[in-house]
């Protein structure tokens, strides 16, 4: 009998599971299709967008990788490496069902929000693995009713599907921690280092989750010792079964007397080095900056004489800046371009033209400096608690969403911390700020108890 009672419990939560994800699930497509109907983009395919879009292009009709615009004279564009192929690789197929451009938008954008839809179901399993249920599902009800996530789904851009992928691959690093498996640890290795096919900026994720193998872990103490340096080495295979062909493809297309190597990480480090990002537009305008700016690119010596110079005239500010100053820039709520969600010049602004998508847009705002807050807050925490080693065994799992916190942190705070580039780690920042907010209650509890007694 108690052997029934215990099956019957057991169904009753996989089945509660379930139905939490499928109502993330509704709710997240619903707001996309929602949006995407409202919204109007002024010419979607420009800037990095025209980018991927010639990328895609001209793989599928000239069999070149080029992010050239093509020819009406049948002349094959130029080989030129600039986009990391990731994603004009995900917008190849649509070519084959694809009749008009404008066929083309529609069939990628609703893809797009079904990728996104079911990313917030893959962050509601992730932090199903470390809270329980009903802390999970505000997890994945944030992610659904993030408008930066929700916008992003609209645009022919990269962070859809990247964001997809880096939830993957956090969610199956976790289970692989839980069920101690060496194949999906090798998976897992694998998806970190696919992420930096979509956006370079990962490049070197899959390095700094290692840490994850070197830290005292509760799931990996049940087996034998040499057990752990054997998952690290399936970790580190499944980076190498993905970068090694990767390398080698695009040191190929590089090679060629045509090509264009895409910008360096210098670049960036130079574009996001004004405090406050004060001279990035005016780089882009002003043809005296911009050819200071490129001179500072192109000569790293000068370069670096010009930033020391400029620290040495205003060390406060530069300090700020890089301390902190960058982080915060980076968690803004507008965008650098033409403010609020939106990344492109729109027509019609989605969460301006429905009064619930209105509605929510409001609350996400008003939640949003309280969930970095708390997000902080639950990092410091969980630091502090793996230093004295008061971890419990499912906060072991935090390490997951802490360290790819922390990596984007550091890589924007080094380079350029446009608030674009922070978006697709919002489902991390949901459940580090639902930690935080967990531990601050029951610190909260234990001090009432304490006053009482």
């Amino acid at each position: 009998m108690s052997l029934m009672i215990g099956v019957s419990e057991k169904i009753r939560k996989v089945d509660l599971r379930i139905v939490c994800a499928l109502v993330i699930f509704l709710i997240a497509i619903s707001l996309r299709l929602s949006y995407q109907s409202a919204s109007i983009v002024d010419q979607p395919i420009r800037a990095d967008a025209q980018q991927y879009f010639f990328t895609a292009y001209n793989l599928f009709h000239n069999g070149v990788y080029s992010i050239e615009a093509p020819s009406d004279k049948n002349i094959k564009p130029r080989t030129i490496w600039r986009r990391t192929p990731g994603y004009p690789l995900f917008l190849y197929p649509f070519f084959y069902f694809s009749k008009t451009t404008n066929e083309f938008l529609i069939n990628v954008t609703l893809s797009q929000a079904i990728l996104g839809s079911m990313t917030c179901v893959l962050a509601f399993f992730l932090a199903l693995c470390i809270f329980p249920i009903p802390l999970a599902f505000i997890v994945g009800l944030l992610t659904a009713l993030s408008p930066h996530l929700i916008a992003m789904d609209d645009y022919l851009l990269s962070e859809s599907l990247f964001t997809f992928t880096i939830v993957l691959a956090a969610l199956i690093t976790v289970i692989s921690f839980q069920k101690r498996s060496l194949w999906l640890v090798l998976l897992s290795g694998a998806l970190f280092c696919l992420s930096a096919t979509i956006r370079e900026i990962t490049g070197f994720l899959g390095l700094f989750m290692i840490l994850m193998f070197l830290v005292d872990s509760h799931y990996w103490k049940a087996e034998k010792k040499n057990r752990l340096c054997i998952a690290l080495l399936f970790f580190s295979l499944g980076i190498a079964l993905v970068q090694i062909p990767y390398s080698y493809t695009r040191n190929t297309i590089i090679a060629s007397s045509a090509s264009v190597p895409e910008e360096s990480a210098w670049r960036h480090m130079v574009n996001g080095s004004d405090p406050d990002m004060r001279n990035f537009f005016i780089n882009k305008v002003v043809p005296e900056v911009r050819k200071h700016t490129e001179r500072m690119i192109e000569d790293k010596g000068y370069g670096l004489s010009v930033l020391f110079k400029r620290f040495r005239e205003d060390p406060v500010s530069y300090l700020r800046w890089y301390v902190g100053g960058k982080l915060l820039f980076m968690w803004k709520w507008d965008s650098m371009y033409i403010g609020d969600v939106y990344q492109y010049p729109m027509v019609a602004k989605g969460f301006h033209q429905e009064n619930w998508l209105s509605g929510i847009h409001r609350v996400m705002l008003l939640l949003h400096w309280p969930l970095f807050a708390f997000a902080i807050f639950g990092t410091l925490v969980f630091i502090l608690n793996w230093r004295y080693r008061r971890l419990r065994k499912f906060e072991d799992l935090l390490f997951v969403p802490v360290l790819v916190f922390l990596y984007f942190s550091i890589v924007l705070t080094i380079m350029m911390p446009l608030p674009r580039y922070a978006i697709p780690i919002r489902p991390f920042i949901y459940i580090l700020g639902c930690y935080g907010l967990m531990i601050a209650f029951l610190f909260f509890k234990q001090f009432s108890q304490k006053k009482r007694l």
